[in-house]
């Protein structure tokens, strides 16, 4: 996923810079485990490009219904969001202009997991919104 120009970082998690690090304190601790330790590469990314890469590997995996498009998918994943009055994200509410990093599932340089994206869908889906084209936001994927 990161491109020619887009160098990847590889760094332990003790030396991440924010908001980096409360993003994987906030990802360890929804799922009861510890961030000492851990290894991540992080690099930065075009919105467009992330966009596509996620949408192409989704509709590859059947994660999604046959024929769907991205805007109708994103249109009912805001509905669903803004039903649970999760709408705009906290965080977002907050501080509008805050890019957190998307956590990705499973390398770029290697292979995706079922979805592309492990933590930050709300994130990403916010960003589609409020910056579509191609920004460049954070991108984050854990190292084996």
């Amino acid at each position: 996923m990161p491109t020619s120009k887009t160098k990847a970082k590889d760094i332990l998690y003790s030396r991440l810079p924010e908001p980096f690090q409360s993003a994987v304190e906030s990802y360890f601790a929804a799922r009861g485990e510890d961030a000492a330790g851990s290894r991540w590469s992080w690099a930065t990314i075009r919105l467009d490009v992330l966009l596509a890469k996620v949408w192409d590997h989704m509709t590859l995996m059947e994660a999604v219904p046959r024929g769907v498009s991205f805007g109708e998918y994103h249109e009912g994943y805001i509905e669903e969001a803004g039903r649970s009055e999760d709408w705009p994200p906290e965080w977002a509410k907050r501080d509008p202009d805050s890019i957190w990093p998307i956590i990705l599932e499973g390398s770029p340089r290697r292979e995706f997991g079922a979805t592309g994206i492990e933590d930050g869908w709300h994130r990403f889906h916010w960003y589609v919104d409020r910056w579509p084209g191609s920004k460049r936001i954070p991108v984050m994927w854990r190292e084996a």
